[in-house]
Parts: structure tokens; C-alpha cells; sequence
């Protein structure tokens, strides 16, 4: 398990790691699925907890992007590049969610999955001291 700017002690530390590795781990996929039927077998709009454990998956919600990508690939927030991002991703949600944007676009791919996001969650917004990290 490797992640670019998050040390694998701390990795080591977390509290599901314990669990993944211990002896009497057995919710594996199979054995889960059995188990939740239905409540386990759904779209991936659905998934909870139980995908998190069966999957093995450590989340790690709210990372400063610098833990995130080597540090010469975060561009600053008042760079020229930065400011034609957010011109380009600045519709508010109801018009993404509504897919009213131009389709030929440059965003049109980001804005599509994330009008598919929108209209099947309510997910959390990133905090805006994660955003400028």
C-alpha cells in the first residue's frame, strides 16, 4: 500500500489497518455480499462502510492537496492557469446538475460526471483551507 505524500506508518496507525491484518478477518467480498445481500449489492451511489471494510479501503477524507501529488504539480490558486480553471468550472451546481452547459466544451467531461454525482448524492464539499493547500 503507497500513497505519494502520506508515510506508511501513518498508514500503519490507522485504525482499520489493525482489523484488515488480524487473524480473524474474514469479510471478504463473497462472504459480505452473502451476508448484506441486497443492502451490499447496489450502485456505487450506495456504498457505505460495509464496501469500505469488505474492500479494504482506508479513507483518508480531507487531505491537503501537498499529501496528495508531488508539490510541482499543484499550481497556485492565483495563477494564470488557475484563474482559466475556474472560469472555465465555475457553473453553479443546479446548472451542472441540470446538464445546462455546452456540451463541446472543455469541461463538458468534468461537468458531466459530476452532474451524474450531483444527481445521485448529496456529497460533502471540500473544505475551502483543503482547496487551498
Amino acid at each position: 500500500m503507497v500513497h505519494y505524500h502520506i508515510p506508511q506508518d501513518e498508514l500503519d496507525a490507522h485504525p482499520m489497518m489493525a482489523m484488515f491484518r488480524s487473524k480473524d478477518f474474514s469479510l471478504d467480498l463473497l462472504f459480505t455480499s452473502l451476508k448484506y445481500g441486497g443492502d451490499f449489492l447496489c450502485s456505487t451511489s450506495g456504498w457505505d462502510s460495509k464496501h469500505n471494510v469488505a474492500l479494504k479501503v482506508i479513507q483518508l477524507a480531507n487531505q491537503p492537496v501537498s499529501r496528495l501529488c508531488p508539490p510541482e504539480f499543484i499550481i497556485a490558486r492565483d495563477s494564470p492557469l488557475a484563474k482559466k480553471l475556474e472560469e472555465h468550472l465555475s457553473l453553479p451546481p443546479a446548472e451542472v446538475k441540470g446538464a445546462r452547459y455546452d456540451p463541446l466544451s472543455a469541461a463538458a467531461p468534468v461537468y458531466d460526471s459530476l452532474a451524474a454525482l450531483l444527481r445521485t448524492t448529496n456529497p460533502p464539499l471540500p473544505s475551502e483551507s483543503a482547496l487551498s493547500e
